[in-house]
């Protein structure tokens, strides 16, 4: 018996892009995927201005009218099931691990290698939840400078949300994350909390450097996952443009220190 595969390669069915798998049981690309679930799980409604007849096909394009876009993920056929999309391309999960067994076995038998899964299991939890109260402080020292930002409901904010964000401004908020930051490690971390002051003071210049690089790539990653796209998100709804530098200082963009800049962020785009 011969069984039938459905192809994972092909355009998106909603722009026109490369797909990336299928997605919400349609053959899509990440960027509609994405605002598909976001649609959904946040039960977006919107009105187009052109009597529904707007072209969404290409990068440009498809951001160009949400309603349309939304439109045509529904005509196409994809499924409004959020728990049921498994993409076709998508790499089988594994087998349920120790760390999932042992929450529920509380017995003296439980071994040394469950111990440390659990342990590493709790960290990690704990971790993730120390940098998602400090994203919650950020927000809320951005909508200082911008109070339109204090609705944010999450980190993740489409697109067309975020703002182009000045130099004199981005120091601003800076300066405010720089003690944050500070403040979230000495809550959290004794050890931290315990070192001498000099040292303290080196721990947090290397772990700032290292975390900021970090959080900002992982949020630009996330907002802007297009690969031709060239914001960089500095904080959860400010980026700038790494092409628009001169813009960002303020300066000519050949001005030594925009190409030096340039010449240093751009390989990586």
């Amino acid at each position: 018996m011969k069984t039938t595969m459905k192809s994972t390669k092909g355009p998106c069915r909603i722009c026109g892009a490369e797909s990336s798998g299928f997605n919400f049981g349609v053959l899509t690309c990440k960027p509609c995927a994405s605002f598909f679930r976001r649609c959904i799980a946040e039960r977006k409604k919107y009105i187009c201005r052109s009597g529904n007849a707007c072209v969404v096909e290409g990068q440009q394009q498809r951001q160009s009218c949400r309603a349309c876009r939304l439109r045509i993920c529904i005509e196409v056929g994809m499924s409004r099931d959020l728990s049921a999309n498994t993409p076709i391309c998508a790499v089988p999960s594994a087998p349920s691990s120790p760390t999932n067994t042992i929450l529920q076995d509380h017995s003296p038998a439980t071994s040394s290698s469950n111990l440390s899964a659990m342990n590493s299991y709790t960290n990690l939890n704990w971790m993730l939840n120390v940098w998602r109260n400090f994203q919650v402080s950020q927000r809320a020292l951005l909508a200082v400078v911008h109070p339109e930002y204090a609705s944010m409901s999450s980190i993740y904010e489409p697109q067309e949300d975020y703002r182009f964000v000045m130099k004199a401004e981005y120091e601003r908020i800076e300066m405010g994350s720089v003690a944050l930051l500070m403040t979230t490690l000495q809550d959290n971390f004794p050890v931290y909390k315990s070192l001498p002051e000099n040292v303290k003071n080196t721990v947090y210049r290397r772990y700032n450097v290292r975390f900021a690089f970090l959080q900002r790539i992982f949020l630009t990653s996330k907002v802007f996952p297009q690969d031709e796209d060239d914001r960089l998100v500095f904080f959860a709804g400010v980026y700038c443009t790494v092409r628009d530098l001169g813009i960002f200082y303020g300066e000519d963009s050949q001005s030594q220190l925009v190409l030096n800049v340039q010449r240093l962020v751009l390989p990586f785009y």
